[in-house]
């Protein structure tokens, strides 16, 4: 089996002119150009290639974008959603269109991942008066439980406590 040569070609791999050519698929995006127009444009195979060359322009775009250009981008992004949510929500839940609904929904999820709504919640966690030093971690459970919900003395049990005897009972 003949062994696989690595191929230093320069100008097959130049990713910045990759990059460039997402920038541009990005752009007329953002300009309101839909998949099949930036294939024709660029000259993608289609408008998979095109809405993947997209996504990856939409990334190399992100990282130069300031403030105020990448809350154009969002809000441009959202409203396209939001377009789309509302052209097919008839269908998908009034009418009962499965493919209408699962694009509906597969929509609004986009759109909250776009929103940043799908984050995770902050958690606050009570400690019930236990003092916590942010620099000495708890070094187990059992110290925590105890300081929490120390166990009775004995003869501290207190009329709250109730002596039971246990009795095996044999099945009839």
């Amino acid at each position: 089996m003949p062994a696989i040569e690595a191929v230093e070609d320069p100008e097959i791999f130049d990713s910045s002119e990759t990059d460039e050519r997402h920038a541009n698929a990005a752009k007329l995006r953002i300009a309101g150009f839909t998949d099949l127009e930036i294939a024709e444009r660029l000259g993608y195979d289609g408008r998979g290639a095109a809405a993947w060359a997209v996504k990856q322009g939409m990334k190399v775009l992100g990282a130069d974008l300031g403030g105020a250009e990448r809350q154009d981008l969002i809000n441009v992004e959202a409203a396209r959603y939001e377009a789309l949510i509302r052209t097919r929500y008839r269908r998908a839940f009034v009418e009962g269109d499965d493919q209408a609904m699962k694009l509906v929904l597969s929509a609004m999820a986009e759109k909250r991942k776009l929103l940043g709504l799908d984050a995770p919640s902050r958690t606050a966690v009570l400690t019930a008066g236990l003092e916590l030093d942010a620099n000495s971690p708890l070094t187990n459970a059992e110290n925590v439980l105890d300081e929490l919900m120390p166990l009775p003395v004995a003869g501290e049990l207190g009329s709250g406590i109730i002596d039971v005897e246990s009795t095996e009972v044999q099945p009839v």
